[in-house]
């Protein structure tokens, strides 16, 4: 069985909700921006890429190569993880924060 899904883990630990703003980058296509997530207060949110509930019509494709941006109104920590069906079956990439 194949499968793959890339993952976008948002933890709040804040008193207040965060209001995220995601930004999707392609190599091939404009950016698509405004995407728009709340993570309760001292909570986690996971996002999968490929799921309609997560991303609306957004949705990334297997192989499609892209880069995401996260702007929230509190501080979050966010990771991003990906599983596939090739040699690599997990992996995790860290972020970075510019004030």
């Amino acid at each position: 069985m194949s499968f793959h899904f890339d993952t976008i883990i948002i933890t709040n630990t804040c008193d207040k909700d965060a209001h995220i703003r995601i930004t999707l980058f392609y190599t091939d296509k404009p950016p698509i921006q405004n995407i728009e997530v709340t993570v309760e207060a001292q909570r986690v949110r996971c996002l999968r890429t490929n799921e309609e509930k997560d991303f609306g019509k957004h949705t990334a494709a297997f192989e499609e190569q892209y880069a995401i941006m996260l702007e929230s109104d509190v501080p979050v920590v966010a990771l991003y993880g990906r599983a596939e069906p090739r040699k690599v079956a997990f992996y995790t990439e860290n972020g970075f924060s510019c004030d």
